[in-house]
C-alpha cells in the first residue's frame, strides 16, 4: 500500500506579531530594525546563546539600542513557563542593551495564568534592564503617540 503524506509547511507561531512589532517601530518610530539579533550572551541558566527577536539599532533616544521579545499565545501552551527564565537573563543583565517585551494573542487575554504571569512580568520592569512589558494595544499605542520614546513608559 504505498501513502502520500502531506506535512504542513513549518509556521512560526510568532511571525505575524514579530512582523507587526516590527513595521510599528520602523513606520511610527522611525527606526531602524533588525530581526532575530544574537546579543552576544549566554543565558544565565542553560548557558544558551541569547537571541532576540527583533533590535532597534543605537539612536538618539536609545544610545545602546533596545532589544524586542515577542510572545504570542492564542490557545493553551507553554509560553507562561518559559517567561520567568527570560526574566531571570535580564535580571542578571545578560542583555547588553535594555529589552522591552511584548504579548499578544488570545490566551494572554483571557487566560488567568496568562495574566498573572503578564502582571508579574510588568512587576519586574526595573526602567534599566527591563524597560517594559506591553500586551500588542498598549505597545501601539506607545509607538503612535511617543514615537518610542523611553520617558514616556
Amino acid at each position: 500500500m504505498n501513502r502520500t503524506y502531506k506535512f504542513k509547511e513549518k509556521v512560526t507561531r510568532g511571525k505575524p506579531l514579530v512582523d507587526t512589532v516590527s513595521y510599528l517601530l520602523t513606520t511610527f518610530c522611525k527606526f531602524s530594525v533588525c530581526r532575530e539579533k544574537v546579543t552576544g550572551t549566554r543565558s544565565v541558566i542553560d548557558g544558551a546563546a541569547l537571541r532576540a527577536d527583533l533590535f532597534v539599532s543605537p539612536n538618539s533616544l536609545w544610545r545602546n539600542g533596545l532589544f524586542i521579545e515577542c510572545k504570542s499565545q492564542n490557545t493553551s501552551g507553554s509560553v507562561h513557563q518559559k517567561i520567568p527564565k527570560l526574566i531571570l537573563d535580564v535580571e542578571q543583565g545578560c542583555y547588553p542593551a535594555p529589552l522591552l517585551i511584548v504579548l499578544s494573542g488570545d490566551y494572554f487575554n483571557k487566560s488567568d495564568v496568562c495574566q498573572h504571569t503578564f502582571e508579574w512580568m510588568k512587576s519586574k520592569v526595573d526602567g534599566r534592564n527591563l524597560v517594559a512589558v506591553f500586551n500588542l494595544q498598549d505597545f501601539m499605542t506607545w509607538c503612535e503617540r511617543h514615537q518610542g520614546s523611553p520617558h514616556v513608559i
